[in-house]
Parts: C-alpha cells; sequence; structure tokens
C-alpha cells in the first residue's frame, strides 16, 4: 500500500463526505425537522438548534460554507491512510452508535426520513420516540412554539 494509492482513497472518502454533506443537509429529514426548530450539522451530521439566521441566509451564503468546508478537506486527503483510517473510524462510530436504538426511535428516523409530515405530525412522532404521553400535545406544543418564537425563528403553518 503506497501513498499514492492512499490519496487516491483519501480523496474518494473527501468526495464521499462532500457528497453525503450535501445529501443530509438537502434531506426530507431535514426539512421536517426544520418545522420544530432544528437542523442538521453540516460537520457532523448531528441535530442541532436552528437559528434565525440559518433562516434568513441567502444560498450564495451556502454555497460559499460549502465551498470553504470543502477547501478545509482539501489538505486532510495529503494524509493518504491516515485520513482514510479516521473517515473508516467515523463511518465504524457512527454506525455503532446507532446498533442499540429503541425501535421507536428508529421508526421516528424512518418517518422523518421517508414522509413529508406537517408539524402536528412531527411534533406527534418526536413525542412518541422520546416516550412523551400523546395527552400532553397540545401543552408540548405550546412550549415548543414558545421556544421557536423566543428564539426568533420563522413558524410555518
Amino acid at each position: 500500500m503506497d501513498y499514492e494509492t492512499g490519496i487516491f482513497f483519501a480523496f474518494l472518502a473527501w468526495a464521499h463526505g462532500l457528497t453525503m454533506m450535501v445529501v443530509y443537509v438537502n434531506s426530507l429529514m431535514n426539512k421536517n425537522l426544520q418545522k420544530i426548530g432544528l437542523r442538521i450539522s453540516w460537520l457532523n451530521f448531528s441535530i442541532k438548534q436552528l437559528t434565525h439566521e440559518e433562516q434568513i441566509r441567502p444560498l450564495w451564503r451556502y454555497v460559499l460554507k460549502f465551498f470553504l468546508i470543502a477547501a478545509i478537506g482539501v489538505p486532510f486527503i495529503f494524509l493518504s491512510w491516515l485520513q482514510v483510517a479516521i473517515y473508516v473510524g467515523f463511518i465504524i462510530y457512527k454506525k455503532s452508535k446507532d446498533s442499540g436504538v429503541p425501535m421507536a426511535m428508529k421508526e421516528y428516523r424512518w418517518k422523518m426520513n421517508n414522509l413529508d409530515m406537517s408539524q402536528d405530525q412531527v411534533i406527534e412522532e418526536s413525542m412518541k420516540a422520546h416516550g412523551i404521553p400523546l395527552e400532553n400535545f397540545s401543552e408540548h406544543k405550546a412550549e415548543l412554539l414558545a421556544d421557536m418564537r423566543r428564539r426568533n425563528l420563522i413558524i410555518w403553518g
């Protein structure tokens, strides 16, 4: 295994990472999360709180952010096999972290990824996944909307 082959595989890992970033950020899950004031992080794909600035940011700023993240990753390609090992380790960590997830959470993720839900449906499915009784739906929704208003978010539907 020589250095040039490592660079080739590191380049493939970099390209795959950028592709996955674009897919996750433009996914149906991200769209559903934004209905309840959350979003998917560009760097590690975790769930983060949405800010008002992110809601009103123009498209060119997102494109610039993408190219900045892509440019930051380019020097790591030259780490060759070390970069490949780090990338494979990240994938293994992500898969192993999800191995013990309860079935309710898996169903929630599937619905978030595959169904364009209304805000009420997203809140209801979130409550089910987190074990919150559905009898408290109106209270939970009111708290969520109050939090979104406090953060000055645009509330859709």
